[in-house]
């Protein structure tokens, strides 16, 4: 157990020097392809960490428990550090592909968030990820495509970019072996969408999801509403892949 973990610890400081260590080799390695091979580096070792502390838990007892590891919340520590390192690498990959003259982040491209040329006031939005959910499929599959696919001054290159930076693990490897060029972006998109837009599973999942919905113990308040929440939520859910929800 403690060798797992000290090989967790070694991976948790690579995640959280992902960017000290690409500042240190200074602007001239600050390149599209440095900051790709960078971005991918980063999420294979964060599916690593995942993988082994997933493994680390199902052994995890009593004794083991009271390990730092556990104690101070290295997974959710590392989660952080992975978030907000993956966030800077999109924000500098996307500076690198932007044409002369425009380098803002796409969080605060005009066109990526609403379409008009008024919204630099509006807060930043952060590209979204997707790591395999069902539940979160949808919701994914709308955001950027709002965001990046219906925007007409990325390009299509560019918007490969920036979905093979939008996913992890299982999606991530799914389109691992297709190459970054303009006439890819489309085979990319029709790939992911024919594994994930699969009605059956996505019904499936949300039933799931419906009937797991906790119960509200003494029917306080707070439990009744979190209660509703989900429910409400699921049926939502099933009523928009067509799903019959009156009865």
């Amino acid at each position: 157990m403690k060798k797992v973990i000290a090989k967790q610890m070694d991976l948790f400081g690579l995640i959280s020097r992902t960017i000290e260590n690409l500042e240190k080799k200074g602007a001239a390695k600050r390149t599209r392809g440095n900051v790709t091979s960078r971005i991918d580096n980063l999420k294979m070792n964060w599916a690593k960490f995942v993988k082994m502390d997933e493994a680390v838990r199902d052994y995890m007892d009593a004794e083991s428990a009271k390990l730092l590891y556990f104690m101070e919340g290295v997974r959710e520590q590392c989660e952080e550090k992975f978030i907000e390192a993956h966030g800077d690498l999109l924000d500098i990959l996307h500076e690198l592909t932007a044409p002369a003259g425009e380098k803002p982040s796409i969080s605060d491209s005009p066109q990526a968030i609403s379409g008009c040329s008024h919204s630099r006031d509006l807060p930043k939005i952060s590209l979204p990820t997707f790591a395999g959910d069902y539940l979160q499929w949808r919701s994914f599959r709308d955001l950027f495509s709002s965001m990046i696919i219906d925007n007409l001054d990325i390009s299509e290159v560019e918007k490969l970019h920036y979905l093979k930076t939008s996913l992890l693990n299982e999606p991530a490897q799914l389109l691992k072996n297709i190459p970054v060029s303009t006439e890819n972006f489309q085979r990319a998109w029709t790939t992911l969408t024919a594994r994930y837009e699969n009605t059956r599973i996505l019904i499936d999942t949300q039933l799931v999801q419906f009937f797991s919905a906790r119960c509200a113990k003494a029917e306080s308040s707070q439990n009744l509403k979190r209660l509703h929440g989900d429910i409400t939520e699921a049926i939502g859910a099933l009523t928009s892949l067509g799903c019959p929800t009156e009865h």
